[in-house]
């Protein structure tokens, strides 16, 4: 059987040092099963470690080959500098960081590090995540901050050299 869901788990110890293990679980079950799965397992390995679980999060790996995607890498791109877009949520004073890889200079203001977003590419990317994407349904899948409320606006979107390619 395939494995196509992993689920992650993070500790801490008693000295605050993180740490986390990942286990994989075939594809063909539900995701209650997954977090009952998740939560017993949690246990088993906080019974072992000692440790604190932190959290848990489901990752699944999709088969994308059929999609119309970037496949080779342009001259310029450089995954250690990202462009930080940091946009409002509904809920005042909170926000959503997203950090995406970039170093095409031509994206940028010139003689400055803030993302042109006048041009349609930006245009296009902003507009997405304040108003969502529409799948099959049809639906929209709407994008939010850490704490599930919509994003509303794009705050600054400038380009931040990265000290390694997190």
């Amino acid at each position: 059987m395939a494995l196509a869901v992993t689920v992650r788990f993070d500790f801490v110890d008693a000295s605050d040092k993180k740490s986390f293990t990942e286990v994989n679980v075939p594809v063909g079950f539900t995701i209650a099963q997954i977090v009952e799965f998740t939560q017993d397992m949690g246990q088993l390995l906080t019974n072992i470690s000692q440790c604190q679980l932190t959290g848990a999060s489901i990752s699944i790996s999709l088969n994308i080959s059929g999609a119309i995607i970037k496949t080779v890498a342009g001259a310029f791109a450089d995954v250690a500098e990202k462009a930080h877009y940091v946009f409002s949520s509904v809920v005042t004073g909170f926000r959503k960081l997203l950090k995406i890889p970039t170093r095409e200079e031509l994206q940028e203001v010139s003689g400055s590090d803030s993302m042109n977003t006048a041009l349609t590419t930006q245009a296009t990317f902003i507009a997405l995540i304040e108003d969502g994407i529409v799948v099959a349904g049809p639906a929209t899948i709407l994008f939010t901050d850490n704490y599930m409320n919509d994003i509303a606006a794009l705050n600054t979107a400038r380009t931040v050299l990265m000290t390694t390619a997190a």
